[in-house]
């Protein structure tokens, strides 16, 4: 019988092996960076497991959503530190760390702490010293579990503990002994992967000018306002969504009331705004569009055109985005299909 927290052989690339008792892993592969992924999922508390490397190899090790790429940090959904001193998120490298490639019984923990609200952390720790935080979570993850994942280049062998580690960090809790209102485990993962596709449904490109329109998805709007009915600060605003989200001003748009007391704010995907809706900034309120207020509305209608056109732009995008990547169908033609009106049956249906 497996233990409670176990390498997942359903969630696992294909040449990828697991043991049977789901505590060890490994591949060999040409040239290719394979993975898989633990249960359970972390969605509270704090947590650790261990990888320990078993031959001459390269892994990168962490945490990743399930919607989220086996191959670790290549994608914003999952998180890595590689044998090669270096940290990776969405597709971004950077110097963290020690080296532990080609290190045979290098043991590396590998932590998640998920204690407090909008200050979620991944950490690491090499043989028992710890490197410090790697990762600040954003807060658009909040609601979505983490699992453990490891991944390799070419030939590798490691094995993890989850409970009994060599090398515990205080303050966290063996992954093996989670606490099971903490955690997301394949008994009820159902609503937590619901939840998790809906966190990362796909979006329609947005253009930055119909930022500046608020001519985005209603789901992309917020209403916020002072709690003491005091002017928002944009610039702390701004500083405040960089920290929690990572974005630039060039990622949304505010448009202020006369007393700069409340402001309705687009965004190009839905993501932020549903966060921010579950967690505002401090000492604001935050309403969806369903809940605007009458000021918020008539901002809206001040500086939205008709919509009439951003129905046949938003679904023009909408094909082209998903038809990316299409091997039949050429670049000039996605561009063509972005710039030019569907047909009116097309339009109709």
């Amino acid at each position: 019988m497996a233990p409670f927290a176990y390498l997942n052989k359903a969630d696992a690339d294909e040449g990828v092996d697991v043991s049977d008792d789901g505590l060890s892993a490994s591949c060999s592969a040409d040239d290719a960076w394979l993975g898989l992924r633990g249960r359970p999922g972390v969605l509270k508390g704090a947590y650790q497991y261990e990888v320990e490397l078993k031959n001459d190899c390269l892994l990168r090790l962490g945490w990743a959503a399930a919607a989220g790429r086996r191959a670790l940090g290549t994608d914003e959904r999952s998180f890595g530190f590689g044998g090669t001193g270096m940290k990776s998120n969405a597709g971004r490298f950077e110097k963290y760390g020690e080296m532990f490639e080609g290190m045979p019984g290098a043991v590396i923990t590998c932590l998640l702490d998920r204690r407090e609200p909008r200050r979620h952390t991944i950490s690491y720790c090499l043989n028992g010293k710890n490197l410090g935080v790697a990762f600040r979570l954003p807060a658009w993850l909040g609601e979505v579990p983490l699992y453990p994942a490891v991944c390799g280049r070419e030939d590798w062998q490691a094995t993890c503990r989850f409970r009994d580690l060599r090398f515990p960090h205080g303050g966290y809790r063996d992954l093996d002994e989670a606490c099971s209102q903490h955690v997301v485990t394949d008994d009820n993962s159902v609503d937590a992967a619901s939840a998790a596709a809906a966190v990362f449904a796909a979006a329609p490109f947005v253009e930055e000018r119909e930022l500046r329109q608020l001519d985005v998805p209603n789901e992309n709007l917020i209403e916020l306002r002072s709690e003491a009915e005091v002017p928002i600060n944009g610039q702390e605003l701004k500083s405040w969504l960089v920290q929690e989200y990572g974005i630039s001003s060039a990622d949304f748009h505010a448009e202020y009331s006369d007393d700069q007391c409340m402001a309705v704010l687009a965004f190009p995907s839905h993501r932020v705004s549903r966060s921010m809706a579950n967690a505002p900034p401090p000492k604001m309120l935050v309403r969806l569009k369903s809940d605007f207020s009458e000021e918020a509305e008539a901002i809206l209608a001040l500086h939205r055109p008709n919509k009439g056109a951003t129905t046949d732009a938003v679904a023009r995008r909408l094909i082209a985005g998903a038809l990316d990547g299409d091997t039949v169908i050429t670049k000039e033609q996605l561009r063509q299909i972005r710039a030019k009106k569907l047909p009116s049956s097309a339009a109709a249906g």
